[in-house]
């Protein structure tokens, strides 16, 4: 006889524990009493005959009655799948496989019983898969009394699989060392869905695929090239039948595809190589429009920053396609750092915001002040590395000493000039000797104490570049000089304002505004535009707001003008008690940065008593004078 999953796991479960209440089993296995119990019932009719047999006592639970010998041969005998999805994404992957491996209808019954889920389970998870295949361009087709299916010709249906199993397990992708060379495999895709995907499979379409992209001089990105490696080791497993399908024309592609069928041996159809020539020709033609993308980016931020590290540039490049492709699809991401990047990086921000409006004229995508944010974060490392910066002292720890790290040191250099590698470490020497560096680099999980430690992949990954990214940004920051100069010879007694009875964002503005206007510091629509920069991103921090023009042009000559509030108004999302009205122009990069960052000390500092109490000349004097 033969077991369906469902069966042999409650068998297993009740073996395990000698007796097992029904409530039990249905915890284990993450599902209803009722299922449980009806499952039982079936179960009882599945044993007749094996010599195995369930014992139910009330209050106490339900154990089995056999031989050794006869649950042994029981559980051996063959499952009709071995695999049992265990959660909800588990599941989606299961039926939408299934369907795409069937040319047909599934009964809604088949999937209750293979996933041991309750009907009303079942329908939840075919709202979402009928969500997830929308996305993907295709339908979910529900029939009446016979259950669901998938409608597309064998072509599509090939297509949608290798799409689905990018959908459901992108995150594994993973890179590994192979002798000489680096490999890309997608790891722990449950065999029931692509039976050929060990490191071998792998290598094996990879060695092919490469040799054929060179020699015919293809260029693609990677996301294309591990559709293109799966849609090869789908193709050598035969899951779909291509039939009613042009024969290829391109003798390239004939030629490429003979090499694939003899070393997957499989047989050679001049149908599935024309039908793997539409597949690399929608992914060149993807590569060619991601490439166009990522060209206009790289002249929106062209006009931002002066950094010609490719590497770094292309880590901002993919961050802001993400942002793009969110925006395009309604989605968004919550920065928790909101307000600590419009604190800490406040020059940042405002090219952020500069770059979000051309990303809308461009794109025609509206990006949320989180997503912004999150940019503002990367140019604040594109311009460190612009100007020479005191360096990064860094110290590498490997298990084997230096040699582990030549590949890795090289890549560092290239990409962080400014991270200087004093020294290498082993694991052992680290008791021996005394930590002085800012940064722990390691190829290996460990913490220590009082000191920052960011693990590295060997090949420094996309992920590793932006964790150092993040630590350089927050470490110059913090060498910034505060209370500069630069900040202090704006600072007017005239134009400091106390106790004035505000009660709004834009009485505030005009009050001040108009002030500057009226002696000559700006021009008539200076007002206008400090009103429109407010309504991109308010630049409140704590209880402070430091409101300025989108331009330049709208100022005569630089000033700093302070305001205190007599009673506190509400600026966005914070309680503001102090304005700096920022009327600057004229000024060079690192001169703004040193005035920004008096901004931030003052923000910073403890104790606001003399910007409360004081009167103006006592302000005037703080802001002059209070220097580090």
């Amino acid at each position: 006889m033969k077991l369906e999953p469902r069966e042999r796991a409650i068998l297993e479960y009740i073996h395990a524990h000698q007796t097992a209440t029904i409530s039990e089993i249905a915890k284990h296995l993450k599902v209803s009493n009722k299922t449980i119990s009806n499952a039982l019932k079936d179960l009882d009719f599945s044993l007749k005959d094996s010599g195995v047999r369930l014992i139910r006592k009330p209050n106490v639970g339900v154990s089995l009655e056999s031989t050794d010998e006869a649950l042994m041969k029981l559980l051996e005998t063959e499952v009709f799948n071995t695999f049992v999805p265990e959660t909800q994404n588990d599941r989606l992957a299961f039926i939408i496989f299934s369907l795409l491996k069937k040319k047909g209808t599934i009964s809604k019954e088949t999937f209750i019983n293979q996933l041991f889920i309750s009907k009303s389970t079942l329908e939840k998870d075919l709202t979402k898969v009928k969500h997830i295949l929308e996305t993907l361009g295709t339908t979910l087709t529900v029939t009446a009394k016979k259950g669901v299916s998938i409608e597309l010709e064998a072509s599509e249906r090939q297509s949608l699989f290798v799409a689905c199993l990018d959908y459901f397990y992108h995150k594994n992708w993973k890179i590994i060392q192979d002798e000489d060379r680096f490999l890309q495999i997608l790891k722990d895709v449950p065999k029931i869905f692509l039976d050929k995907n060990t490191v071998e499979d792998f290598k094996r379409v990879a060695d092919i695929l490469t040799d054929f992209l060179v020699k015919e001089k293809i260029i693609i990105r990677d996301e294309s090239y591990q559709f293109l490696l799966l849609y090869l080791l789908v193709s050598s497993e035969r899951l779909a039948y291509i039939e009613n399908y042009k024969a290829a024309s391109d003798p390239e592609i004939i030629e490429f595809w003979k090499i694939f069928t003899t070393k997957s041996n499989i047989d050679f159809s001049e149908r599935e190589a024309a039908l793997f020539a539409e597949f690399l020709a929608l992914h060149k033609e993807k590569s060619e429009k991601h490439n166009d993308e990522e060209r206009k980016i790289k002249r929106i931020l062209d006009r931002i920053t002066r950094n010609s590290n490719e590497q770094l540039l292309d880590v901002v490049v993919n961050h802001i396609r993400e942002a793009i492709v969110r925006a395009q699809k309604g989605r968004s991401v919550r920065n928790p750092n909101l307000q600590d990047i419009k604190k800490n990086y406040a020059l940042a921000f405002e090219d952020s915001l500069e770059i979000a409006d051309a990303l809308h004229r461009d794109f025609g995508v509206i990006l949320t002040e989180d997503e912004i944010a999150y940019i503002a974060l990367h140019i604040q490392v594109l311009k460190e590395h612009e100007s020479t910066q005191t360096p990064v002292l860094a110290v590498l720890i490997s298990a084997s000493g230096q040699g582990v790290f030549q590949f890795l040191m090289a890549r560092l250099r290239k990409i962080f000039p400014n991270v200087l590698i004093s020294r290498i470490l082993t694991v052992q020497e680290i008791g021996q000797t005394e930590i002085t560096e800012d940064l722990v680099l390691t190829t290996l999980d460990f913490s220590l104490p009082g000191h920052q430690v960011i693990k590295l992949s060997p090949i420094l990954s996309a992920e590793d570049i932006e964790n150092i990214s993040s630590f350089q940004a927050n470490f110059f920051q913090k060498r910034a000089q505060i209370f500069s100069k630069e900040f202090s010879e704006l600072i007017s007694e005239e134009f400091i304002f106390l106790d004035e009875k505000i009660s709004t964002i834009g009485q505030a503005i005009l009050f001040m505004g108009q002030k500057l206007i009226e002696e000559g510091y700006a021009k008539e629509g200076f007002i206008e535009s400090c009103l429109e920069r407010e309504k991109l991103s308010f630049t409140s921090l704590e209880s402070f707001a430091t409101p300025h023009p989108l331009k330049n042009s709208e100022i005569r000559k630089p000033v700093i003008a302070f305001m205190r509030i007599k009673d506190e108004l509400i600026w966005g999302k914070e309680k503001v008690k102090y304005v700096f009205l920022m009327c600057i122009k004229d000024r060079s990069i690192k001169e703004l940065e040193n005035i920004y960052g008096t901004l931030l000390k003052i923000i910073d500092f403890s104790d606001h008593s003399t910007l409360l109490k004081g009167d103006e000349q006592e302000i005037f004097h703080f802001l002059t004078n209070k220097q580090s």
